[in-house]
């Protein structure tokens, strides 16, 4: 065998391992942006949970009638977080607020929880609807009325 025959395979091999890694380099950033979108899928569930959890404390403080020591929208944003819905309407001739809050995932759940506020954003009642699917019991509300 000559000499040239034996190298030929050699170069060969030598180039395709080249060509490779080019290949990768080129589509770096491509790589790249999948890794980010993969960091954000991680941040988007640990914010889901964030969420979760915060609305199973909001449902428990509205059926163990605690709900009172949030007296103002302020107080509650900071212990529970944004709602995901507020309405706004007048209502026996003044302005009131109804925010909804629910499950940050599941968008087919009918379990929310409903706080109205007076126009001086304090809060006057709170609401739990519970999700019938969710046990066999007939849907129950639980109320609340704080007085000022």
């Amino acid at each position: 065998m000559s000499q040239a025959n034996v190298i030929n395979p050699f170069v060969i091999c030598v180039a395709l391992l080249i060509l490779s890694g080019c290949s990768t380099v080129a589509h770096l950033d491509q790589l790249l942006t999948l890794q980010e979108l993969s960091k954000n899928g991680d941040q988007k569930e640990a914010y889901i949970k964030e969420r979760n959890d915060k609305l199973k404390s909001l449902i428990a403080a509205v059926d163990n009638n605690t709900i009172q020591q949030y007296a103002d929208a302020q107080q509650i944003l900071q212990e529970f977080g944004d709602p995901v819905f507020v309405k706004k309407k007048p209502a026996g001739g003044e302005w009131v607020e109804r925010w909804v809050y629910r499950d940050a995932k599941k968008l087919n759940t009918m379990e929310k929880v409903y706080l109205y506020f007076d126009s001086t954003l304090k809060l006057v009642r709170s609401e739990h609807i519970k999700d019938p699917k969710a046990s066999e019991a007939p849907q129950e509300k639980s109320h609340l009325t704080v007085t000022q």
